[in-house]
């Protein structure tokens, strides 16, 4: 595999933010949604943070390879991560579709502080109910291997569409481009908080369930 990775280096960094999407698609699908809408809403949002003033922790991005033929470039990526890293934190993106809300249907345990950060991001929509449906899917995302490794993760995407989804006819003209919008503007801006805090609070506390209600996120412990 052949993934491609660039940082951008914070001023006074407590660990990492990465902006993560996979570049392959599969065979006769051009990818637009799975997952050309990831990459173009990673790539976009480190243009617009790299534009700004430098921020406090790293930002990384991870553009991965190999992730329709089992999850390679991120097993890969997490490979190379030295035993005694900084904490991580990971926005992955995804797509099950070709447009509908953004929604984070998975985040990492424990998710307490993940989730107090991205409730306050406008934009969010997460719902921890979605990750005991996708767990019944035969598919998988870079999340997996993210995860496994000890790393902060919220797996974010959307799943309108759904018949555009690893098909011929998922392609660029197709593409819902207010979904897009919306990804771009809700990963930047979480971006931002992330690259701002002191990330090694984060893996204190314990499991919230998450869901959004019309006003935003609710959380409340499990």
């Amino acid at each position: 595999v052949a993934n491609v990775v660039a940082t951008l280096p914070g001023t006074d960094p407590t660990g990492s933010v990465v902006l993560a999407a996979h570049s392959d698609t599969v065979p006769a699908s051009p990818g637009a949604g799975d997952d050309g809408i990831g990459i173009a809403t990673v790539l976009e949002a480190a243009r617009a943070l790299s534009a700004g003033p430098r921020p406090r922790n790293d930002v990384t991005v991870l553009v991965t390879d190999g992730e329709e033929r089992g999850l390679l470039g991120a097993e890969e990526y997490t490979r190379r991560q030295p035993a005694d890293a900084r904490p991580t934190v990971v926005l992955n993106h995804e797509a099950r579709g070709n447009g509908g809300v953004p929604v984070t249907f998975r985040i990492s345990s424990p998710n307490a502080g993940l989730v107090g950060v991205l409730s306050d991001v406008p934009g969010t929509t997460a719902d921890s109910f979605t990750q005991t449906a996708f767990e019944l899917l035969p598919n998988d995302t870079d999340f997996r291997r993210l995860t496994e490794a000890g790393l902060h993760a919220a797996d974010t995407a959307v799943a309108g569409g759904g018949a555009y989804y690893h098909s011929p006819v998922d392609t660029a003209d197709r593409l819902d481009t207010s979904s897009l919008q919306r990804m771009g503007e809700t990963t930047l801006a979480a971006a931002q908080r992330f690259s701002s805090i002191d990330l090694a609070e984060l893996g204190s506390g314990g499991d919230d369930v998450v869901v959004t209600l019309p006003w935003g996120p609710v959380h409340f412990p499990r």
